[in-house]
């Protein structure tokens, strides 16, 4: 690819890049999904002393303190926020207000915690992922940008479209990745690349920079079109214990609807995360061209659905999903399968002939049977 080596070519010249990126007092180091967090480091005299550290999103093992918002997590409650890029930029204010209170974490000798010269830690390469630890790196300048940050962690986590600029700057930091050899490397050249993006989305609207953003941008915009011209139609199907929205992809419609469209879409029809008739699941179905009365579904969760702890949306309803793949298979309708990704179901393998009023008359049954 290269889009990315001609971005940073413009730039003025850089460093050799190291694997911890330095900034202020702490430092950043990419561990691996699976290892543990570091335990000691070196001072001045090369005496082996107790290592502070903050996990950004993933969840490490050994970690002083968590800012996540993963399942499972041990992150404070006066810190905790549906985005880990939140919880960090709550953070950064507890620290620029009068510092943070190390009662909160999980060591066991306050003496032994330095907030101030933390070691930043992350597991894997994503937007959310990459704000929230340029926020801990860098707490002022991410407070004074905090909109753009969180609409960016949104989009990227959520495939939420909360702001234009929001969705540019996952896109963008999605095609940093794509331009990588490996996390590491991405986050290497992410964290260098993240001032002058932000200033030039902020600015400039990100023109110095479309070509990391314009194709997701591209991509977003297919499907909000195809939304806005009726292609695709979203409408609150179900108000039983579990709420429906029905996507109808028509004829002309986006191959794979982007979800940052149907975000949009669903807030449109008042029926986003944060709103009263905030849907548990999205149904889409699509007839089959050429085949009267055939149809291809997925079954989701919203995007935000796979977090089970949240403070600004309503928590999804959970979900048996081998019970509904096994008695979906059981009568007519086509075969089933899993469902993709963290939000995923179940989907058709195949056609099936069985109509959306039908199909969801039957999941709201079984989805009754199954919160019994």
């Amino acid at each position: 690819m290269l889009v990315l080596p001609l971005l940073l070519a413009s730039a003025p010249p850089m460093a050799p890049k190291a694997p911890n990126y330095q900034q202020h007092h702490r430092a950043f180091q990419f561990v691996p999904y699976g290892q543990s967090a570091p335990t000691c480091g070196a001072d001045d005299n090369s005496d082996k002393k107790v290592l502070t550290t903050i996990s950004c999103d993933g969840r490490i093992e050994g970690t002083t303190l968590e800012l996540t918002h993963w399942n499972g997590n041990e992150t404070p409650n006066e810190l905790y926020d549906d985005t880990s890029t939140e919880i960090a930029l709550n953070f950064a204010r507890k620290l620029l207000g009068g510092g943070y209170d190390n009662a909160s974490s999980k060591s066991s000798d306050d003496d032994d915690i330095d907030i101030d010269n933390a070691l930043i830690l992350n597991n894997h390469f994503d937007t959310d992922g990459v704000l929230s630890v340029w926020t801990c790196l860098n707490p002022s300048e991410a407070l004074e940008k905090a909109e753009i940050l969180v609409a960016g962690a949104e989009a990227g986590d959520f495939g939420e479209w909360s702001t234009d600029l929001g969705v540019k700057l996952d896109c963008a930091l999605c095609e940093v990745e794509a331009g990588c050899d490996s996390e590491e490397e991405a986050y290497n050249v992410a964290l260098d690349l993240l001032p002058l993006l932000l200033d030039d989305l902020e600015t400039n609207n990100g023109a110095n920079h479309e070509e990391l953003w314009k194709r997701g941008w591209d991509d977003a915009m297919a499907g909000w079109n195809s939304i806005a011209d009726g292609r695709v139609k979203i409408e609150q199907a179900s108000a039983g214990l579990v709420h429906v929205a029905l996507v109808k992809e028509g004829a002309g419609a986006p191959a794979s609807l982007s979800p940052y469209a149907l975000h949009r879409g669903l807030k449109e029809a008042g029926l986003g995360g944060d709103q009263p008739n905030a849907v548990d699941r999205v149904l889409h179905c699509r007839a089959v061209d050429g085949k009267d009365g055939r149809y291809r579904y997925e079954y989701n969760k919203p995007g935000y659905g796979w977090v089970s702890r949240l403070v600004k949306r309503k928590p999804v309803a959970s979900v048996d999903n081998d019970m509904l793949i096994r008695e979906l298979n059981a009568g007519k309708g086509g075969s089933w399968s899993s469902g993709g990704g963290l939000t995923g179901i179940c989907r058709t393998s195949a056609p099936g002939d069985i109509g959306p009023s039908e199909l969801l008359e039957k999941l709201e049954f079984l989805e009754s049977e199954g919160a019994r």
